[in-house]
């Protein structure tokens, strides 16, 4: 075996300089936990100012008139509601719904919903509408866009 090729053991380093090699400065330790921090705080700051909704696109099918509710500028409205996704685990009462079709446009919210799915794959729900708008509304079919998330990126990921 030729002596060149296998390392010897030397010591090239002197006690002072193994000591310094082996710690970690103080400074780094407690300006890198503060710069961890400020880093994490940062972006929960981002995720709280990030806006959050989620919109869930459907039918509207309706087959009565508005109905008066206490409030003279409102109107109730039984429709059955039709997701073209899955909304398994959904509560859209509260929620803000638009109404599109060919001669309305229509904002108001969910006041009643039930999560049971009828064998036609629909869900009977009410609507709350603007008395105005409503009476435009005749028994058919028409687009919807339910606004289930309106809310920052934060409150979405730490729950209301």
């Amino acid at each position: 075996m030729d002596d060149r090729k296998t390392p010897k053991n030397i010591e090239l380093r002197s006690e002072k300089v193994r000591s310094i090699v082996g710690q970690v400065p103080p400074a780094l330790v407690r300006y890198g936990s503060l710069l961890v921090l400020l880093v994490l705080l940062i972006l929960l700051g981002i995720a709280h100012m990030l806006p959050y909704r989620q919109i869930v696109e459907g039918e509207v099918i309706v087959r009565t008139m508005p109905q008066p509710t206490s409030h003279p500028d409102t109107l109730l409205l039984h429709v059955e509601l039709r997701w073209s996704q899955s909304v398994a685990d959904i509560s859209p009462v509260g929620c803000a719904l638009s109404l599109e079709g060919p001669e309305v446009s229509v904002q108001g919210r969910v006041v009643a919903y039930a999560p049971l799915r009828s064998p036609e794959g629909t869900h009977a729900a009410q609507i709350a509408l603007p008395a105005a708008a409503a009476q435009r509304i005749a028994p058919s079919t028409l687009d919807c866009r339910l606004i289930l998330g309106d809310g920052s990126l934060l409150q979405h990921f730490v729950g209301r």
